[in-house]
């Protein structure tokens, strides 16, 4: 990816994040390190092999469908959490 479309990128996650609030949304934790995108309604996990600023552009999309959220990643994160139980319970 080029410079430019790095810091292209990079604004507009600074941008959706601020849109939603900046915190998780299912614990309220607001490490920014920790929060990552996540899909309402499940879209699959193409968008997570889609080179970064392609995959901003997929996130707007959900962002503006109403179908994004940040939740807390790592290990035992609400991101892990929710995926957890969309695939196995």
């Amino acid at each position: 990816m080029g410079k430019v479309q790095r810091a292209w990128a990079k604004k507009q996650r600074l941008e959706l994040q601020r849109k939603l609030g900046m915190k998780c949304s299912q614990c309220g934790s607001r490490d920014y390190r920790k929060l990552e995108f996540d899909c309402i309604e499940p879209r699959g996990d193409k968008h997570h092999r889609m080179e970064w600023s392609w995959r901003i552009s997929f996130y707007r999309k959900e962002f503006s469908q109403g179908n994004l959220q940040l939740l807390c990643g790592g290990t035992g994160g609400c991101h892990n959490k929710k995926t957890y139980k969309e695939n196995y319970a």
